[in-house]
C-alpha cells in the first residue's frame, strides 16, 4: 500500500505492514507497457521529423493531453515506460462474444500494463479490470451542426411568396385595370360633362385604371372611385383579393423575418427521443453505447431503439462522429463525451453542444490490470495533480489554448443567440 507525505510516496509492504527502508518510491527497472488510444486531443501522433531534421522515436512520436499525463505519473511514482496504441482502435466493450476487445482487453490479457486514455470509468470494466480516481469528469452530450445564418439580399422581401404567385398578383393587377377601362368605357354612369363644356368625360382612363388597382392593393385609396354597379362589383372583388394576398404576405413576411432568430431544432435529448427526422449515434464500441443499451430512463430506452433500428448510424470513432455531423445538413446528431464536444466545438466553427449533459457522475481514470503494483500509487499521484492543478493547466493547454485563434469571428455574440457555453464537465 502507498499513500502520499512531504511530498513523496511511501509504501508499505501488504504482508507486514511495515514501512519500507526507501521513503521514496523506488524507480522500477522493468518498462511498463502503456497503452492509449489515438483521439485528439488525448493522445495523436507527431509530425515525422522534429524542427531540427532529427527522426522522432520512442515515446516522442506522441503528443496530447494524455501524452503529458502519463509522462506527469510516471515521473512521480518512478517507472520507465513504452506508449502503445491500442491495436484494433477501440476503447474496450465486451458485446462481442463476451469478449473484451479495445484497451481493457489489452489490460486483461496483459498485453499492457497501463491505460491511460479517456477511458470512462464503468462498473462493467471495474470487474475486470482496476481504476484509478477519476482525473478528468465527463458527461454524455450531444454534438450538432450550428444553424447557419441566411444571407441578406436587396430583394429579400419577396421571399415570403414564390415567383409563381407574385406572376398571379402582377397577371390579376393588369387584368383587373383592363376589365375596369372596359366596363367604365361601357357604363353610361362613368361619363359625364365637364364643367362649362358640353363634352362628354371619363376619370376611368387606362392610366388612372391602373393607378386605382394599384393604389387599393397598397391599402391606400384613391382620388376616383368607380360610379357604375359593373365598376363598383369589379373594385370589390378587387378589394377583397388584395386584403386577403396582403394579410397572408404580412404573416410569412413576419415569420421569414425571424427564421434567423430560431434556435436548433433539437434544444436537448428529449427533443431528439420524440422525433426520427433527425438521425442520432454514438461510436459503436465504447461506455457511450452501453450506456444507452443498459439504460432504464424510457427516453434513453427510445433512444437506443431507433439506433439499433438504423445501424447506419454508429460511428467507428469520435473524429468520424464529428465529420459526419459536419457534412450531415442538419439531419445528423452526435452523442459523444462533453470533453470531446467542448473540443471540437474549439477546433471547428460550425459545430456545438445543445443542452446540458445527459449523464452526470462520470470520469476518466487510468486503468491498470486488476492487482497491479501501481494501482495504489497512481491513485495518490492523481489526486496530488489535480488538487496542484496539474491536470486543469494540461485541460487549457490541449483544449482551450491550441485553439485559441482558430474562429476570427466573435463567438460571444454565437453563444449568446444559440446558448452554446462551452464549459469543463462538472
Amino acid at each position: 500500500v502507498s499513500e502520499w507525505s512531504g511530498g513523496k510516496i511511501k509504501v508499505t509492504h501488504s504482508r507486514t505492514g511495515k514501512l519500507a527502508k526507501n521513503s521514496r518510491y523506488p524507480r522500477s527497472n522493468k518498462t511498463r507497457v502503456v497503452t492509449t488510444i489515438l483521439a485528439e486531443p488525448f493522445a495523436m501522433i507527431r509530425s515525422s521529423a522534429a524542427f531540427d531534421g532529427t527522426p522522432v522515436l520512442g515515446n516522442e512520436r506522441f503528443e496530447g493531453f494524455c501524452v503529458d499525463l502519463t509522462r506527469l505519473v510516471a515521473d512521480r511514482v518512478g517507472f520507465n515506460y513504452i506508449i502503445k496504441p491500442v491495436g484494433d482502435g477501440k476503447y474496450g466493450d465486451d458485446s462481442v462474444n463476451k469478449t473484451w476487445n479495445g484497451m481493457i482487453g489489452e489490460l486483461y490479457r496483459h498485453e499492457a500494463d497501463i491505460a491511460v486514455a479517456p477511458l470512462t470509468i464503468t462498473s462493467k470494466r471495474e470487474k475486470v479490470v482496476d481504476f484509478s480516481k477519476p482525473y478528468m469528469e465527463v458527461g454524455l452530450s450531444i454534438m450538432f451542426l450550428k444553424p447557419t445564418k441566411p444571407v441578406e439580399e436587396v430583394f429579400g422581401f419577396m421571399k415570403p411568396l414564390s415567383k409563381e404567385i407574385w406572376m398571379c398578383i402582377a397577371f390579376a393587377y393588369l387584368s383587373v385595370s383592363v376589365v375596369l377601362f372596359v366596363v367604365s368605357r361601357l357604363s353610361p354612369y362613368e361619363w359625364r360633362a365637364k364643367p362649362d363644356s358640353e363634352r362628354l368625360t371619363n376619370d376611368f382612363s387606362i392610366f388612372n385604371s391602373l393607378w386605382f388597382s394599384l393604389s387599393a392593393f397598397m391599402q391606400q385609396g384613391g382620388d376616383i372611385s368607380p360610379r357604375s354597379l359593373s365598376g363598383r362589383i369589379v373594385g370589390s372583388v378587387w378589394w377583397f383579393f388584395t386584403l386577403i394576398i396582403v394579410s397572408s404576405y404580412t404573416a410569412n413576411l413576419a415569420a421569414f423575418l425571424t427564421v434567423e432568430r430560431m434556435a436548433t431544432p433539437i434544444q436537448s435529448y428529449e427533443d431528439l427521443a420524440r422525433q426520427t427526422k433527425i438521425k442520432y449515434g454514438v461510436v459503436n464500441a465504447g461506455a457511450s453505447k452501453d450506456f444507452f443499451k443498459e439504460s432504464k430512463i424510457q427516453d434513453f430506452r427510445r433512444m437506443w431503439q431507433f439506433m439499433e433500428s438504423h445501424p447506419e448510424v454508429f460511428v467507428n470513432s469520435v473524429s468520424d462522429g464529428v465529420e459526419r455531423v459536419r457534412k450531415s445538413n442538419h439531419e445528423y446528431a452526435f452523442l459523444l463525451e462533453s470533453t470531446m464536444n467542448e473540443y471540437y466545438n474549439h477546433q471547428n466553427c460550425d459545430t456545438m453542444k445543445v443542452g446540458g449533459n445527459l449523464d452526470s457522475g462520470k470520469g476518466y481514470g487510468i486503468a491498470t490490470p486488476t492487482g497491479s503494483d501501481l494501482r495504489e500509487s497512481i491513485n495518490v499521484v492523481v489526486l496530488v495533480l489535480k488538487e496542484k492543478n496539474d491536470i486543469h493547466t494540461l485541460y487549457k493547454k490541449w483544449w482551450e489554448e491550441r485553439w485559441k485563434n482558430s474562429c476570427p469571428e466573435d463567438r460571444s455574440d454565437d453563444n449568446k443567440v444559440w446558448g452554446r457555453r462551452p464549459t469543463q464537465s462538472s
